[in-house]
């Protein structure tokens, strides 16, 4: 409760209200910001692509692939499930079965990806920095990635 005392009072005011209303009003915007930040994702958080992947595979046997680079995130967020090849031509070994697979690659690294191997993936959504792909079965007939 704000009280004043006698010749505190300047207009019908009290000095410390200034005071008053500040010391309220950082709490309340610190406050603020904890809970923006708390439910924004994190950039190099895997957790919306891991999520979005488990959510549209076929079958339990589909694999998420990371070409090049898989961050901790990933690992943390499939159980150590995700895993990682250091190249496409490693990468294709994946193609050689019924299974429907998942690439995931930098969006930056996007362009190391060459045509043969671009050809048999069609894009299912980008996370921030990153780029989720499905692989495409033969005889699926979806567009793919290189136009086709």
């Amino acid at each position: 409760m704000l009280t004043c005392g006698s010749g505190d009072k300047r207009a019908g005011r009290c000095r410390n209200l200034p005071g008053l209303v500040s010391g309220f009003c950082v709490p309340v915007v610190f406050g603020g910001m904890i809970l923006l930040w708390s439910f924004a994702p994190a950039k190099n958080s895997q957790k919306y692509l891991v999520w979005q992947y488990l959510k549209i595979r076929p079958q339990e046997a589909s694999r998420l692939i990371y070409l090049y680079n898989r961050p901790y995130s990933a690992e943390f967020y499939t159980s150590g499930k995700a895993l990682e090849v250091k190249s496409p031509a490693h990468a294709e070994a994946f193609f050689a079965n019924d299974v429907q697979d998942f690439y995931v690659v930098k969006n930056k690294w996007m362009n190391r990806l060459p045509d043969a191997f671009r050809k048999r993936l069609v894009l299912v959504d980008r996370f921030d920095d990153f780029t989720l792909l499905r692989e495409e079965l033969r005889g699926i007939g979806h567009e793919n990635l290189a136009g086709g």
